[in-house]
């Protein structure tokens, strides 16, 4: 990754402002459903209290040691081992054989790891704060790199409830990747703002957050990108005009990795701090109040050392589990080609 050339200048807190909406990315024709911008006060408001995001069970595991190869997944048959998702989403991680060779120390990881471990991180926050699962969604990574509007159609609606949008959540959260090498952490903060069935004629407060353990390696374009996700999201729902034409996007000063490949680590670990106060660190990104002391210490940056392991350790009892549903799954054949019995 280090030889990879730098794709926008170095800045820190960089924000993008235009007084004119001179490019507005819009989804393809052979979409059914239009955008829909509307001017303040032109859509009805909308209470928080329809349609509320579901909070899901609170599940448990207890942690055991590690077992190298990962026990399980040699009695599945097939490529896929493991899948993991967000609450409510439609899109889960889906980890094939090969992909757990890029645990190991020095590999980079794929885009299925990246996004198993920032979904754990996401339904981590979830189950530990009972009450404020209307404040996240987490959505896979394509999300981002599927955001260029010359790169063709966009996905179906990522969350499983149909009339509810990931813009009605708080924070909206994926990893980023558009050198098809580097992954960073992309945050649209107080997505609600812009609906304006939500927010008809209030601040709207909506803001991008690009956090990067590499500054040399970036998107260029993230301004487009950002309107063409919210764009993607909106959907059916009147998204506010003003608020997509003063949208800005903010790199905040976050700790640089110290090698070429564990950039995959840093979209999950980076949520992990960020979701201890979303508020507080929000506006630390934004500059509108600066967290004080060192930027290792503001981000814990020790705690990427162990972050690798954990993930594995994550993707180990996937694994397990996977390993033991297919045993009580008849219609699936077993390794030695003879189904499996209850």
């Amino acid at each position: 990754m280090s030889s990879l050339k730098t794709t926008r200048p170095e800045r820190n807190n960089y924000d993008s402002d235009s007084d004119e909406l001179d490019h507005i990315p819009t989804r393809n024709e052979d979409e059914n459903e239009p955008d829909i911008l509307v001017e303040p006060n032109q859509a009805g408001e909308r209470t928080r209290t329809d349609n509320p995001p579901r909070l899901a069970l609170q599940r448990t595991y207890e942690m055991k040691p590690l077992e190298r190869p990962i026990p399980g997944a040699e009695s599945i048959c097939g490529d896929l081992v493991a899948t993991h998702r967000f609450y409510g989403s439609v899109a889960p991680a889906s980890i094939d054989r090969d992909e757990l060779k890029r645990l190991e120390p020095g590999r980079w990881l794929s885009v299925g790891l990246v996004n198993f471990y920032l979904f754990e991180v996401a339904n981590s926050f979830v189950e530990q704060n009972p009450g404020r699962g209307e404040e996240l969604c987490a959505l896979p990574e394509s999300i981002w790199s599927g955001s260029n509007s010359s790169r063709g159609k966009y996905s179906s609606r990522p969350r499983c409830d149909k009339t509810e949008s990931p813009l009605d959540f708080d924070f909206v959260v994926f990893a980023g990747n558009c050198t098809n090498s580097h992954y960073y952490l992309c945050i649209i903060a107080y997505a609600s703002d812009i609906l304006a069935d939500r927010n008809p004629s209030g601040e709207v407060r909506t803001a991008g957050l690009v956090l990067n353990s590499l500054k040399g390696i970036g998107p260029s374009d993230a301004l487009d990108r950002f309107r063409n996700v919210i764009l993607r999201l909106g959907k059916t729902r009147p998204i506010r005009k003003d608020g997509l034409k003063k949208l800005k996007v903010y790199y905040p000063e976050v700790p640089q990795q110290q090698n070429d490949y564990d950039c995959g680590l840093y979209p999950g670990y980076f949520l992990s701090i960020f979701l201890s106060d979303p508020e507080l660190y929000t506006n630390h990104c934004t500059g509108k109040a600066i967290i004080p002391g060192d930027v290792e210490e503001i981000w814990e940056h020790d705690g990427i050392k162990e972050a690798r392991e954990q993930l594995r350790e994550l993707v180990t009892f996937a694994v397990a589990i996977r390993a033991a549903s297919l045993r009580f799954n008849t219609d699936f054949p077993s390794t030695g080609g003879q189904k499996s019995t209850y």
